[in-house]
């Protein structure tokens, strides 16, 4: 799951089934958030919207 998450949004993310997966994945493992925010990070540099969502939910 996490591998296709990566590889679905290394070259261009579109916020949709992805994000929505995050937001799922932080609510029911606070404890894995900050390594998905790290592999966020990494994998959607460029990416400012992503960042603005993780604010919202931090």
């Amino acid at each position: 799951m996490q591998n296709l998450f990566l590889v679905r949004s290394s070259k261009k993310f579109h916020i949709s089934d992805e994000v929505k997966e995050f937001i799922k994945m932080y609510t029911k493992k606070k404890r894995n958030y900050i390594k998905w925010k790290n592999m966020l990070m990494i994998s959607l540099k460029i990416s400012t919207s992503i960042t603005r969502i993780i604010r919202r939910f931090k």
